[in-house]
């Protein structure tokens, strides 16, 4: 069964890479961001990959987490993940 806007809305793993084909809509890509940048939906590390041409497509901005928007797929990143991990770095090499 391909994954869809209701499968999408129940999403709870916080680290996840979901593929094309599916069957998400840009609505149902748009209130799961929603879910996200309101702080409801988690998410450590993700990638969404969709049917549809992304150019032009506007999404709330999340102040936890790092949004990246390519042709067909969104990057989603915690803010305070990647600087834990930076400061991992920082020390390992100090």
């Amino acid at each position: 069964m391909p994954l869809n806007d209701s499968i999408l809305a129940q999403l709870t793993a916080t680290v996840f890479v979901i593929g094309a084909p599916n069957m998400i809509t840009i609505d149902g890509l748009r209130s799961f961001l929603e879910r996200v940048a309101s702080g409801k939906q988690k998410v450590t590390c993700g990638a969404i990959f969709t049917n549809f041409l992304l150019h032009g497509v506007s999404f709330p901005s999340a102040p936890n987490v790092n949004l990246k928007v390519g042709s067909y797929v969104v990057y989603l990143t915690d803010k305070k993940e990647i600087e834990r991990v930076d400061q991992l770095d920082w020390l390992h090499e100090n």
